[in-house]
């Protein structure tokens, strides 16, 4: 067999005459790896792929159709917690904390979130006693809330 005819060789004599289109095809390669696997990557980049693998789910512009109703974007960016700020600040008045505020705590109080965000590895024990005057808590995923609160 000529070494023309050698597919193998082919392909290597062209990657040493090419070095600019094979340098070009392994930097597309490092370009390809998955953005929910890099450090600190965005939730969006999660909740984006489970959304598209979704069977019943397609993407639409703005945001997500799911069994013929149309969902904006915003609903799953956590953007929504913006349309109750105004009406939250209207309550919360003087000092408070924002317990489990992730990427948006209320702009009033000190974000407290033991994951991520402004707050994060603030916890609990590291608010004073009685320094409060209101605190703000996402409770409604737990069914035994009565007593966690005081």
């Amino acid at each position: 067999m000529t070494e023309t005819a050698n597919p193998v060789y082919r392909r290597v004599s062209w990657y040493v005459s090419h070095p600019i289109e094979t340098l070009k095809t392994g930097l597309n390669r490092l370009k390809s790896i998955p953005l929910e696997t890099l450090p600190d990557c965005p939730d969006l980049f999660h909740v984006y792929r489970e959304l598209a693998r979704h069977p019943h789910v397609t993407r639409q512009p703005g945001g997500w159709e799911y069994k013929g109703k149309f969902y904006p974007d915003y609903l799953t960016v956590g953007g929504a917690c913006h349309a109750i700020f105004r009406e939250a600040l209207k309550y919360y008045k003087g000092t408070g904390i924002d317990v489990g505020a992730g990427l948006w705590p209320i702009p009033c109080a000190v974000p407290v979130d033991t994951w991520r965000g402004p707050g994060a590895r603030t916890t609990i024990s590291q608010i004073p006693d009685g320094s409060q005057d209101f605190a703000l808590a996402l409770i409604a995923w737990s069914r035994t809330w009565t007593g966690k609160v005081s």
